[in-house]
């Protein structure tokens, strides 16, 4: 038996198992918010190197396939994996992370190593939500570059644009009541969630659960009241449908 093929915690080394005992969640929905138990070690790993169903390997060689050595060690809001090379221990174990459900694994570097992964992660808890500190830390502390840190600074960018001032309204249409309906998600799910989590103010597994509504009410106000027409416009930016419903007068 290869020590690949072995019980997964026989495999892990005890710095890998003490990692995701640790459970450090930061905060943002693309940080890792879910790690296994210790007796569901090797339940995280279906999907990714097995299927959920028919049980079949999955594991290649071959680019974008599920490296042998790869082992998933936390997964974020959206079931994105973070995961370790368990061949490059003497490296101390760099953190890859790729996003789910692209076809394909595309490995980015999340830390150079376990260690520093971790080092991350407390400090960004520790800052909570000081989104300017937050920002400054992201672009020198870590490739803000790649997809993972790129996402995370986007979220601070919707929230830093949410801040600002609302715009003047000047249309007499623009005082008209009403919600602003989210009609069709589009294909980049996971930046409408992240919009629609802030505009509620709910939690990441809720936002999740709600876009698959139909005719989901993202805000409502006047028409051209600032926060709506920014909700409006970073959802079209994103690929979604929006549409303004005016709120119906009641009848005698």
């Amino acid at each position: 038996m290869s020590p690949i093929e072995r019980p997964l915690d026989e495999i892990l080394p005890n710095e890998v198992k003490d990692f995701i005992a640790a459970e450090i969640v930061a905060g943002d929905m693309a940080l890792p918010s879910h790690y296994p138990k210790p007796h569901k070690l090797q339940a995280l790993q279906v999907g990714y190197r097995s299927h959920g169903l028919t049980g079949e390997d999955l594991v290649s060689t071959a680019p974008g396939g599920w490296q042998p050595g790869w082992f998933v060690i936390a997964q974020n809001y959206f079931d994105d994996p973070f995961f370790i090379d368990i061949t490059e221990e003497a490296s101390g174990f760099p953190v890859y992370y790729a996003r789910h459900g692209a076809g394909r694994w595309d490995a980015v570097i999340a830390a150079p190593s376990l260690q520093r992964f971790s080092q991350i992660l407390l400090a960004l808890r520790a800052l909570g939500r000081d989104d300017a500190r937050t920002q400054h830390f992201i672009e020198t502390e870590t490739d803000a570059t790649n997809a993972l840190w790129s996402e995370v600074l986007e979220g601070l960018k919707y929230r830093e644009e949410e801040q600002e001032a609302p715009e003047p309204v000047h249309d007499p249409k623009d005082f008209e009541l009403g919600d602003l309906i989210l009609t069709e998600v589009g294909p980049q799910k996971l930046k409408v969630v992240q919009i629609v989590r802030r505009a509620l103010d709910v939690s990441a597994p809720q936002a999740m659960k709600v876009v698959t509504e139909r005719d989901l009410v993202v805000c409502s106000g006047p028409r051209g009241g600032g926060r709506l027409r920014r909700i409006q416009e970073l959802l079209t930016a994103s690929g979604a449908s929006t549409e303004f419903r005016p709120h119906v007068e009641p009848t005698a």
